[in-house]
């Protein structure tokens, strides 16, 4: 469930940033950027939440040899380096 969630906050967020910009070069108006911005804050906002998730999965187990941080896991979720392991885990 978390990597379909990951997935797809990452999809839209990247739509979301494409369309805002997109709309802002070609002089758009009103909603349709809207739609992009909505598009990109509701994905952002879902990866905030899986960020401070995996963060706290992760202060459950007790092996601290990485230190991980909010920043740091936003950043991996944001960019998404994580994408691949999540595609890999929808495929199972």
């Amino acid at each position: 469930v978390s990597a379909m969630l990951y997935v797809s906050a990452y999809v839209a967020s990247s739509i979301g940033l494409v369309w805002t910009l997109y709309m802002q070069a070609t002089d758009g108006r009103g909603a349709a950027v809207t739609v992009g911005i909505a598009l990109f804050v509701a994905g952002q906002l879902v990866i905030a939440g899986l960020a401070s998730g995996v963060l706290g999965g992760l202060r459950d187990q007790d092996d601290s040899r990485q230190k991980i941080t909010y920043d740091g896991a936003w950043r991996r979720l944001a960019l998404g380096l994580e994408l691949a392991g999540a595609v890999r885990a929808l495929r199972r």
